[in-house]
């Protein structure tokens, strides 16, 4: 299994999840001792749906990347990036843009054209992980961003980790947020596609 397979799993395995990630069946995740009891994952309180700018999820080095996230009622974003070296980052909130609360019923861009701030895919090539969290409620989180980052640069050296993410959502009853996850597949050179 790939590392940000893994990684994903385990993220969500930390936080009592069953992440579907693409190549990752139920069966990787959960083995059932018998057939007389099926193990399925509790439904989400609403829909959370996570796109990147390109429907090919391909991007070479230096390439800029935006993300839309969709959701069927008004909830607060957190995204996370899950690097090709295995580090969990906050990607937003950031220093830029602090404002998480999504409204539902349109797609909402983070980083788009004219925004404050844009993510750029720097370090080595291969396959970055996204992870949005949507909480019905403001996330108390202790790693949002923290002052003293640079001005014109994004918080997103600000390491989590699964026991970060973990203390922050359990308090909040699991039927008030929902996980999307999606993967990019990071080239050293060569056209995109």
């Amino acid at each position: 299994m790939r590392w940000y397979k893994r990684a994903l799993r385990d993220m969500g395995v930390a936080l009592g999840l069953v992440v579907g990630v693409a190549g990752v069946g139920a069966d990787e995740t959960v083995a059932a001792e018998t057939k007389e009891i099926e193990v399925s994952p509790t439904p989400p309180p609403f829909v959370l749906t996570l796109r990147a700018d390109r429907e090919s999820g391909r991007y070479r080095l230096g390439e800029k990347v935006a993300f839309s996230v969709e959701v069927t009622r008004d909830c607060y974003l957190t995204l996370l990036n899950i690097g090709t070296s295995g580090q969990v980052k906050l990607l937003f909130p950031n220093q830029f843009q602090s404002g998480n609360l999504l409204r539902a019923g349109a797609p909402q861009r983070v980083a788009s054209i004219g925004a404050p701030f844009e993510f750029t895919l720097n370090g080595p090539p291969g396959t970055e992980g996204v992870m949005a969290i949507c909480a019905l409620d403001a996330i108390p989180v202790g790693f949002q961003p923290t002052a003293g980052i640079p001005p014109g640069q994004v918080s997103v050296t600000v390491q989590v980790t699964t026991k970060d993410i973990e203390a922050a959502l359990k308090p909040i009853p699991k039927d008030r947020w929902a996980v999307a996850t999606i993967s990019l597949e990071v080239e050293s050179s060569g056209p995109s596609r």
